[in-house]
């Protein structure tokens, strides 16, 4: 229960630290208040004390997850629009994501021919904006020659394999040699 508490707040703490909302808590620390608070909340109704001392109550988990939920509610609530820096981030990303949803090969050629690292640095943004089968296809005719990239081959995975394990029984035997 600890982690989910830990990583809401992480994530909180992320989004507010980029600048994507305005400055809620001065200084950062009441953030990591609420942190705390949170954490020693989720530690003070953990499910399973709750379990053993409710007479065997089955929905354990809910009472933390609600407290959670309530206690994001009202941080929801207390924030302020977005920012100037976040509305600049917003913008970027919603003009890239029409830019891959209307690009034509011409255009993703000149790019590439401008820079041939584009497409590898692109993709992962395709990816989050669920465009990848679209922007792959274009981008696979257009993606420079890899032929001189050689990798693994199954047959030397398995060979790879057999070197470990026969390292590893080598070492076995040293060590009981030793003893």
């Amino acid at each position: 229960m600890a982690w989910v508490m830990t990583a809401t707040i992480g994530g909180i703490a992320a989004i507010h630290g980029q600048g994507m909302v305005s400055r809620l808590f001065a200084g950062g620390m009441g953030l990591v208040g609420l942190g705390m608070a949170l954490f020693i909340v989720g530690e003070a109704v953990d499910p399973w004390t709750i379990f053993a001392t409710a007479g065997g109550l089955l929905c354990a988990p809910v009472v933390p997850a609600a407290i959670v939920g309530v206690a994001l509610w009202g941080y929801a609530r207390r924030m302020s629009a977005r920012t100037a820096k976040g509305m600049r981030l917003l913008k970027q990303a919603l003009g890239f994501r029409r830019f891959v949803e209307t690009a034509d090969a011409p255009r993703i050629r000149a790019l590439v021919d401008q820079d041939p690292g584009y497409i590898e640095r692109t993709l992962p943004y395709v990816a989050a904006f669920g465009l990848l089968p679209a922007w792959g296809a274009q981008a696979a005719e257009l993606a420079p020659d890899a032929s001189w990239l050689e990798g693994m081959e199954i047959v030397d995975v398995a060979a790879l394999g057999w070197l470990a394990e026969g390292a590893i029984m080598l070492l076995g035997e040293a060590a009981a040699d030793a003893w």
